[in-house]
């Protein structure tokens, strides 16, 4: 599950304002605030919607391993939103494997 710390570099990475975070994932921006600087523990709900919110604008979260945990970037917002709009321009669909 996302740390704090993650969220708050995967929002750096993608430059997502909290805000904008607070609206994709329906998460009061406050709460997301003090989650970032771990003043507060989110509903694992919570975590989840902020964490898939930011993987959808490109972020990509590294699990605890040998390297520690990480985010890291996959691609843009704006790219994730030139994707949507060639996938719903028409056509057979298909799964996407990006890595």
């Amino acid at each position: 599950m996302m740390t704090g710390s993650q969220c708050r570099a995967a929002r750096a990475l993608i430059n997502l304002k909290r805000a904008h975070l607070a609206e994709a994932s329906d998460v009061p921006e406050r709460d997301i605030e003090q989650f970032e600087h771990q003043l507060v523990a989110l509903p694992d709900s919570a975590v989840q919607a902020m964490q898939q919110a930011l993987e959808h604008c490109g972020a990509v979260f590294i699990n605890e391993g040998s390297a520690g945990v990480g985010v890291q970037l996959k691609f843009t917002c704006s790219d994730a939103q030139q994707v949507e709009q060639m996938e719903d321009e028409g056509g057979p669909a298909a799964d996407d494997k990006v890595l």
